[in-house]
């Protein structure tokens, strides 16, 4: 199995609250934009002021990003929000496997690395399936490898009554990359940092 995880891969920085393109600092409980970019095949977080933010989407590939606040007081350590299901959905979406690449090029918007992704997205489908996002309906075997069959019980975040269209995918397909006990909270520590939420 890929190493990646004990490599220093990602570049994520505590937040200073500070904008990427102008400097200026977020005040307290203002609002700021986070990203994660996809850069030369791993990822990067970066914030941005509201006003950088909505002038145009930053240099590169935007795989994810949110808005947020400045927590009241300053801290030292990075502010961790609780547990935001759609943030996590979209995350685990944007990693679906790829269609074949055309030759010599990438498929965009996806790590480089099919077994990183695997992981990533094997351990964001558990916590998905916890706190009940995705169903597992079923399992089966292919090229020597076990795939879960998920299932989206509705779109986190929307309103009961909000319209169907354009409804994202209902079931998904979910490479089990059989990973340790400790390898798994290693890959759940590193979802959390990336996103700065509570995992």
């Amino acid at each position: 199995m890929s190493l990646a995880f004990n490599e220093p891969r990602f570049d994520i920085e505590a937040s200073d609250f500070r904008c990427k393109l102008c400097a200026s600092e977020v005040p307290c409980e203002g609002a700021y934009f986070s990203a994660i970019l996809l850069e030369d095949g791993g990822f990067r977080r970066s914030n941005y002021c509201v006003s950088c933010w909505g002038a145009g989407p930053p240099a590169g590939e935007v795989f994810a990003f949110w808005r947020t606040r400045r927590p009241p007081l300053p801290t030292d350590k990075p502010r961790r929000v609780r547990f935001d299901p759609a943030v996590i959905f979209e995350f685990f979406r944007r990693l679906e496997a790829p269609a074949p690449a055309v030759e010599g090029q990438s498929a965009p918007g996806l790590l480089s690395d099919p077994a990183e992704r695997d992981e990533l997205r094997f351990v964001l489908a558990l916590l998905l399936v916890r706190k009940k996002v995705l169903d597992f309906r079923s399992s089966g075997m292919k090229d020597g490898a076990e795939w879960l069959q998920l299932d989206l019980r509705g779109v986190p975040g929307a309103p009961a009554d909000a319209p169907e269209t354009p409804a994202p995918r209902k079931t998904h397909w979910v490479r089990n990359p059989q990973l340790a006990d400790s390898e798994l909270e290693r890959v759940k520590l590193r979802i959390g940092e990336l996103l700065q939420l509570e995992m």
